[in-house]
């Protein structure tokens, strides 16, 4: 049922991409464009007898015309690679603390993914923590920056030593590809972003608040069809479930809710392995940034994969577990059980859904008997 209706969309996107070649002629990843990307210097002072002091080490690039030809695309080496680095130093008495967040700010124009990813990276960044700090909300890989900005992307604890001071160097890792889709969108822009722990960054994400994840599903058998809150809605979190004791079935949706708003959406199942109830999720994006990557990931089916990320990376942690056959590629992954009883499915355009032998769940807000 979900494959046909996919082929049915293949058609009409495989046209537009075509006509948009005709009109751009030279190639459709070209472009004329200046992407930049800075560190901001500053300074905090902690309490009587401790002091962080913090230097940095700009990074940038410009995106020329030759880089982005058609001719020149290459999904796996980017065209563009600098790396910006933000070194702390903790002084003060022995065994005192300094404790403090780095964020990633954007400060440019806001990046927007090209319209097609094709599953493949387009602007990354990979953020490396050094001992003593910890990397948040990303786990050591290539990221889409646009999924980390304005985040914190490492909380750091620095103790100072009988030396008198302590020192940590976190590396802020940007890459540009020429992907062989249209990226005319990003012409004349300029992407700048600050690794910084300016109040400016922090507060920003506090005052978003704390992301809550509440459930959806078939709760009965007479239930034929659930639709639930999707992203943008407004909800009244009493309305929701906090746990999946009330569903009849093991495929279901979760929302990930801030300040009465969805903004996170997950398709999930849930199965049995070695007396444990293990759930497995996998998360919606409009853009297809929630697809993620893997080393050499091409259009060729693999049944294993290495450094995967994303809603990839989730389908490995499946594998892993044992008892699931998996297939993966740059446009769509899959695993399911022996019997179909469990299943998950990705597509590089974001698209989810999630499988319990009877009833389907898709994009992380529609669930049906299927």
């Amino acid at each position: 049922m979900k494959t046909n209706r996919f082929k049915n969309y293949l058609v009409p996107i495989m046209s537009i991409s075509i006509f948009l070649m005709l009109i751009f002629g030279a190639g459709y990843a070209y472009f004329t464009a200046t992407l930049s990307m800075n560190t901001s210097n500053y300074q905090l002072t902690l309490p009587k007898q401790t002091s962080l002091v913090c230097t940095k080490t700009d990074c940038n690039v410009t995106i020329t015309p030759a880089m982005m030809a058609q001719t020149n695309s290459n999904t796996e080496v980017a065209k563009a690679t600098s790396t910006c680095y933000l070194n702390c130093t903790c002084t003060g008495t022995q065994n005192a603390v300094c404790a403090y967040n780095v964020s990633l700010f954007e400060t440019g124009d806001v990046y927007t993914p090209s319209p097609t990813l094709g599953g493949y990276k387009e602007f990354s960044v990979n953020i490396t923590s050094p001992s003593g700090c910890t990397v948040q909300n990303t786990s050591n890989v290539e990221t889409h920056v646009n999924t980390l900005r304005n985040k914190v992307v490492s909380s750091c604890s620095l103790t100072v030593p009988a030396g008198g001071s302590v020192s940590a160097n976190i590396s802020a890792e940007f890459k540009w590809y020429n992907i062989p889709y249209n990226q005319t969108s990003h012409a004349l822009k300029t992407y700048q972003y600050q690794l910084t722990n300016n109040s400016e960054a922090t507060e920003q994400e506090e005052e978003q608040g704390d992301i809550a994840y509440y459930y959806c599903g078939i709760r009965t058998n007479d239930d034929y069809t659930t639709e639930c809150p999707s992203i943008g809605d407004t909800v009244n979190i009493n309305d929701y479930d906090s746990d999946v004791s009330g569903f009849t079935r093991n495929s279901y949706t979760k929302q990930g809710v801030r300040n009465n708003k969805v903004v996170e959406a997950y398709s999930c199942v849930k199965y049995i392995k070695s007396s444990n109830t293990i759930e497995r999720c996998v998360q919606y994006s409009s853009d297809g940034s929630s697809y993620g990557s893997y080393t050499s990931m091409s259009s060729s089916t693999v049944s294993s994969v290495n450094n995967p990320s994303g809603n990839i990376k989730v389908l490995n942690d499946m594998r892993l577990d044992g008892g699931f056959t998996c297939t993966f590629s740059s446009t769509e992954s899959e695993c399911h059980d022996q019997y179909y009883d469990h299943e998950i499915r990705v597509y590089s355009n974001g698209q989810v859904d999630s499988y319990d032998g009877s009833v389907r769940c898709e994009e992380g807000y529609y669930c049906w008997w299927d």
